[in-house]
This record gives C-alpha cells, structure tokens and sequence, in this order.
C-alpha cells in the first residue's frame, strides 16, 4: 500500500464563546494563551495570545476517530485499559508490551487510529503520523509576525485580518448554578427541609458567605470563563505523514464528523459553548513524484476527490470500514483481553 504526506488548512470561526481553559483564578476560568516573541518596529516584545492549544484540537479529532472506529469494530463495551489505549494511547507504567519493531507494525495496521494519532503503552511507544498546529486567531498581528500557519494557502480570501485586541470577549461570562430556591421543584422538599434552609439563608443576610455556608442555604454559586470572542477567525493546519490511504481516511473521517457535529472546540459545549463553522481552506496530498496535488476546498466531502490520484471520498470511507470490519474479531481479542 503506497504512502503520501497530507496537509490540511482549516479555517475555524467559532459562533458561540471559545472557552478553552488553562486553570482558575477563583471562581473564574482563565483562557489559555501562549507568549510569543514579536518584533514590532524594530523592537522585540512578547506577546501572550490567546489560542486552542494543538494538544486539544488533536484529542478532539482522536476522540472522534475512536469512536468510529469502535463502532466499526462492532464494541459497544469497553474496559479502562482499552478506552485508554484507543483514547489516550495507553499508559507507560503497568504495561506488560515489548518493543518490538513487528508488534508496532501489527498495532499500526490493526489500529489505524493509534497510527495516526500515537501510543504510548509500556516499553511499546509508537509516533503518531499526525501533527497538529495550535489553532491561533488570525489577527494583523498574528498574521504579521507569521506566528499563523498558514502552509501556503489563502485563508479567508476577501477578509481584512481581525484587529488583534478583539479576539476577547470584553467581559468573562457569567453563570449561576441552578439552584433549587429558584425553582419550581423546591415545592417537593420536604417543610422541616424547606424552613432549614430558609433560615441560613436568613441568618447570614448581609453576611459574606462560605463555599459551604452558600451550599447549606442553597445558594447559586456564580461560575465564570474568559473566552474568545464569537466571529474570530482562527486557523489550524493538520499535517499527516507518510500515511497509508487507511490511515489518511481515519484522520479523513474523523474530520468530517468533527465538521458535522457542529466543530465544537474547547469546553463548556453543553452550556454552547465553543460551536465553530469549519472550512478546509486548502487540502494537499504530496505524491512521491510531480510535487503538491491541490484537492478541492472548501467541502469536507471533497477531501480525497483528486481525480485520477485519490479515490473518492465515499470510496475511500468504505475501504476504511471494510479494513476494520474484517480485522474486527482480532481488535476485539486485542482490547477485551
């Protein structure tokens, strides 16, 4: 089976709040940034921009690759150590697996996924084929110091960069955990219950109050995240490595049911944050002679459609399904036992 390099461009506009964070300063989660060097005017200055970190644009595209590939394999129960290995690549301390150069080669072609994406387990450590960027706005700033990789291609065509001291939401967004005092269930407590908790919450009027104290009178407790701002464009670019055409649809597909599912970025998604609308700006495939292929843009249905070079999109999902569905009953010994 021939191997080929692949690179992708996406533009990544989130339509929702970007929270993707990075610890908490109290009650208030902090955004992840990274600090760059910039020369600006001749002077060199440092720059903290905040940004999706390539670590978890990479695990949002494994989790999704994991899944399909699980649901191929026909396993709908899975222990620790087999979510572990398909989700995080194992575990490097407990792990009975040698190193051996034809084990790595049985995993690779068993598990598409852990090729593409990495496993680490015991003495057995195998380099992922995928490399992600970290997905950065682009911004006048970002674009002029070239801290964007854009790897030649032209993104967002028709569109002024973004003024770089927009990419935050002015103010942190603020949320109150739902509390039963404001709700219609707290008619179903029981009177003595109901009454305790009206007096605490009567006895500490005008009273600074305690984690605790707040939870004993049943309290909302306010929650808070910095983000990036609704409409920032951002890009990301994912660049896949000497890839078999089984490994380049497992990235493939995983990517179009990332697209499909709404592109959530970052966290907080089932409050709606972090909903991207997602276009693949520029698709390349580096054959072994004749240089760069461009692949049509624009669709993640045309990922692989280069005539002649590429099976189709849909041809290319089956022969992915078909490699997992007749190596299913060895994926299932290898992660069952």
């Amino acid at each position: 089976m021939s191997r080929h390099s692949y690179t992708f461009v996406l533009e990544i506009t989130p339509t929702s709040a970007l929270t993707h964070g990075a610890g908490n300063n109290g009650n208030e989660q902090e955004l992840h940034r990274r600090t760059y060097n910039v020369c600006r005017d001749g002077r060199w200055v440092q720059e903290s921009i905040a940004c999706v970190s390539g670590a978890a644009m990479k695990a949002t595209m494994r989790e999704h690759a994991g899944l399909l590939f699980l649901q191929l394999a026909g396993i709908g129960e899975l222990g620790r150590d087999g979510l572990r290995l398909v989700f995080k690549g194992g575990r490097m301390e407990g792990s009975e697996r040698a190193a051996a150069i034809d084990e790595a080669r049985r995993l690779r072609d068993l598990f598409p996924v852990l090729s593409v994406f990495g496993a680490m387990d015991g003495a057995m450590i195998m380099r992922g084929r995928l490399q992600v960027s970290p997905v950065v706005p682009y911004t006048d700033l970002t674009r002029e110091a070239g801290l964007v990789d854009l790897a030649g291609a032209e993104v967002f065509p028709g569109m002024a960069p973004l003024p770089h001291h927009m990419i935050e939401s002015p103010e942190p967004i603020t949320y109150y955990r739902h509390d039963l005092k404001s709700s219609h269930a707290a008619a179903l407590l029981p009177a003595a219950e109901r009454k305790a908790i009206e007096d605490l919450a009567v006895a500490r009027k005008g009273k600074a109050a305690t984690k605790d104290e707040r939870r004993e009178a049943n309290e909302s407790m306010p929650h808070a995240f910095q983000a990036i701002a609704p409409g920032t464009p951002m890009v990301c670019t994912l660049r896949l490595s000497d890839a078999n055409e089984i490994e380049a649809a497992c990235l493939m597909l995983a990517l179009t049911r990332w697209i499909g599912a709404g592109g959530y970025l970052g966290g907080a998604s089932s409050k709606g944050h972090g909903q991207c609308k997602v276009r693949i700006a520029e698709a390349r495939r580096v054959v072994s002679v004749g240089g760069p292929v461009p692949v049509a843009v624009g669709s993640h249905a045309a990922l692989v459609s280069v005539e002649g070079v590429n099976p189709g999109a849909e041809e290319l999902a089956l022969r992915y399904a078909e490699h997992v569905r007749a190596n299913a009953e060895a994926i299932r010994a290898e992660l069952l036992s």
